[in-house]
Formats: C-alpha cells, sequence, structure tokens
C-alpha cells in the first residue's frame, strides 16, 4: 500500500527475486517508482485513477480502508494483473488487495509479515475491540463484496491483518524471535529479517559511553494518530525525567510529525534538543540509550546498532515485542503496561538502571547482532524458496 514501512519490506524480498533471476511487477504508491525501478522491479501504479481515500477516508483504524480498497477495486486490479501473467504472487501483509488477486487467479500467495508474531487471529480479534474503531458504510459494503464475489467468506473490516500463507511467509526477524509455538502455528516460514542489508554492513556503536550519556527518544509514527495526547504526555516525563537524572543529552523524534512551534518549544529543555523528523539509524550511531516503542523495524535498527533499549510499548505487536526484548536481556521496561502512565523519577531510575547493566546488556545485542547477520545471508536460498512455489 502507500505504508513505508511495508513498503521497503516487500522491496527487500523484491529484490532478492530479481536478483535470483525473476521478472517482478511491483503494485505499490507512485512515491515508491523511483526504489521500486532501482532494485530491478517494473513499477505499476496500484493507486491510479482511484485511491484508497477516494473509497474510503473515514474509516478507522486507517487499514480498514485497505479493505474498502480491495472490495472497490478487486475486479479492475485483478484483470490488470491477469494481463501481465504472474505466476505467483507476493503481498505485504497490510495489502489485502493481493489477496484477492491470487484469489481469483488462483495463484500460490506467499505473505510477508507485518510484525512481531503477527498471527492474524489473535490481532484482529484485539483491533476490533478497540474503541478505536470507526468503520464506515462503504467498508462494510466492500466486506460483503469480498464475500460474495469474490470468495472470500472471512472477509472483515480488520483483514488487513494478514493470516499466516498456506504457501510461505516471509518473517522479519530472526528465527529466534519466534517462540516454538509461535513457529509452529505459523506454517511455512522463511526468516528474512527487516534491515536492509547495506545499512547492517555498518559498524556497531562503539561501546564506550558518551560524555554526556547521550539518548535517543521516539516513540514511533502510527501512535500519533490515535494517541497524540497520551504520547506526547509521555515524551514530556521523559524529558523532564532526563533533566532530573542530569548528565546527558536527549534527543526527541517525533516520527515525521510537525506538532507546531509552540508544542516542539514546550518540550524542550537546555538539554533536550526536539526534531519533528529525525534521521533513527544515524541516531542510533550516536546514542548510549534508546527510548523506544519496540516497533518492529526500530527493535531491530537498535540490535544493527547495539544500542540497549528502554521500552515504552503502545499497542499491535508492540507489547509482545518488548516483553521478548526484555528476555533476551537487550531491554528494560519504562513502564508497567502498554501506553501506560510513567513519571520522572521513573524514568531518571530506568535510565540509571540501563547504565548499570550496559556490559551484559552489549554482550546480548551482540548475540542478537549475529542472529540478524545469518538471517540476511540466507536471503538469496529464500529467495529459491519463493520461486520454487510458481
Amino acid at each position: 500500500m502507500s505504508d513505508r514501512t511495508h513498503f521497503g519490506a516487500v522491496l527487500a524480498v523484491a529484490g532478492e527475486l530479481v536478483r535470483a533471476g525473476a521478472t517482478v511487477g511491483f503494485w505499490t504508491d507512485a512515491g515508491f517508482k523511483t526504489e521500486v525501478e532501482a532494485v530491478g522491479a517494473e513499477f505499476v501504479d496500484l493507486f491510479d485513477p482511484v485511491t484508497v481515500n477516494d473509497v474510503d477516508d473515514a474509516s478507522s483504524p486507517q487499514p480498514s480502508r485497505f479493505v474498502t480498497f480491495a472490495g472497490e477495486l478487486g475486479g479492475s486490479v485483478t484483470r490488470a494483473v491477469r494481463e501481465w501473467r504472474p505466476q505467483l504472487i507476493v503481498r505485504a501483509g497490510f495489502a489485502y488487495i493481493g489477496e484477492v488477486v491470487a484469489k481469483v487467479l488462483q495463484l500460490p500467495c506467499v505473505v510477508v509479515g507485518s510484525g512481531h508474531a503477527d498471527l492474524g487471529i489473535d490481532f484482529r480479534a484485539q483491533v476490533a475491540s478497540s474503541a478505536r474503531v470507526r468503520t464506515d458504510p462503504r467498508c462494510l459494503a466492500a466486506v460483503e463484496r469480498l464475500r460474495s464475489e469474490f470468495g472470500l467468506s472471512e472477509a472483515s473490516p480488520f483483514s488487513y491483518v494478514a493470516d499466516p500463507s498456506p504457501w510461505l511467509t516471509i518473517y522479519k526477524e530472526p528465527e529466534e524471535w519466534l517462540s516454538p509455538q509461535e513457529r509452529s502455528i505459523y506454517g511455512p516460514l522463511a526468516y528474512f529479517g527487516s534491515l536492509h542489508s547495506a545499512s547492517f554492513e555498518a559498524t556497531a556503536r562503539s561501546s564506550a559511553l558518551s560524555s554526556p550519556l547521550r539518548v535517543y527518544a521516539s516513540l514511533g509514527t502510527i501512535a500519533w494518530r490515535y494517541w497524540a495526547s497520551e504520547v506526547l504526555e509521555a515524551l514530556h516525563a521523559i524529558a523532564d525525567g532526563a533533566t532530573l537524572l542530569g548528565g546527558l543529552k536527549l534527543v526527541v523524534g517525533l516520527g515525521n510529525r510537525d506538532l507546531g512551534a509552540d508544542v516542539i518549544g514546550a518540550l524542550q529543555r537546555p538539554n533536550v534538543t526536539v526534531l519533528p523528523y529525525a534521521d533513527q539509524w544515524a541516531e542510533l550511531g550516536r546514542a548510549d540509550l534508546f527510548i523506544t516503542h519496540n516497533g518492529l523495524g526500530s527493535t531491530h535498527e537498535a540490535v544493527a546498532r547495539g544500542v540497549p533499549m528502554l521500552s515504552y510499548p503502545i499497542f499491535w505487536d508492540q507489547p509482545a515485542l518488548a516483553e521478548r526484548s526484555r528476555q533476551f536481556g537487550i531491554a528494560l521496561p519504562l513502564s508497567k503496561a502498554p501506553l501506560g502512565r510513567i513519571i520522572p523519577d521513573e524514568v531518571a531510575a530506568a535510565i540509571a538502571s540501563t547504565s548499570a547493566r550496559r556490559d551484559q546488556m552489549l554482550d546480548r545485542l551482540a548475540e542478537a547482532r549475529r542472529w540478524e547477520s545469518r538471517t540476511i545471508a540466507d536471503r538469496p536460498r529464500i529467495a529459491q524458496r519463493i520461486l520454487g512455489l510458481a
């Protein structure tokens, strides 16, 4: 769809398939055209002439609109793909339109997972019970069309959360991040990782502490859509805690969110810099500690850079990923519950705790980084496995 995080995961798979000798057509947003062509794939504008918001500009969570799009455009997109004569469909987890195309064309469909242990039925139930759900009548009509016209009997406004594929699911973490029970539920799996191979070649951050201590904080991008006030309150507590502890510099990234000069000014402190957009990869290369929501991309970027984490998960797969990071010894919790209220004293104490455990955390991060390296090295074999399904 148009989400850069999910696009990046599929782009890496497409690049491997091109290197393996496949001809790859990439249906996605026009804003990604240059990147698609750079890996040798053929770009096709999925949203020409109809965009997601043209068919549904009201349903919440916003990805429910992807289901509306699939119901409304399933026929026309399938006809365009049929003319291209594919032998195999690879789709992003949230790109439900790919499920429709594969169903109608009766082709194998590989799903690129969207998050940590994102087993569809559990996450759909979690989303459906949320108070933030607002399903537009256009989405409900599209769901009925998906059921009656396309034979997708289980379609719902939350079908953007993909089930594991019976053919193959591309998992965006190393194998160690899934429990044995989770692996057994998934079915056929290929562990691909989420990191860009070229970025991973960069060295991990030096183990030596900066003087003063440098902390980077970012709570992602998506949470600002639904919990802006709660996220801002947490960032104020983090800024106050950093000031209370003293002897450190804090950089806060706002996930490319322009909150206005007044809001940003209120969040700044003498030792706190606030950036509407932060180059996270670069900031992690300078940071001694990362205060994070434990989104999948952020978590594994911290692993690649060798940066200990303080976890403030908010929703989706983040609480489970924060807990798995704690179990691995590479993160400590900042709050007792997802989107939990924190106070400056707790922030200061948590930062001090990570400093006291730094050596052990760096050892575990080095081990986790080796898992990432092994996973990336296996990508050419995975590409051949995907092509074998055709």
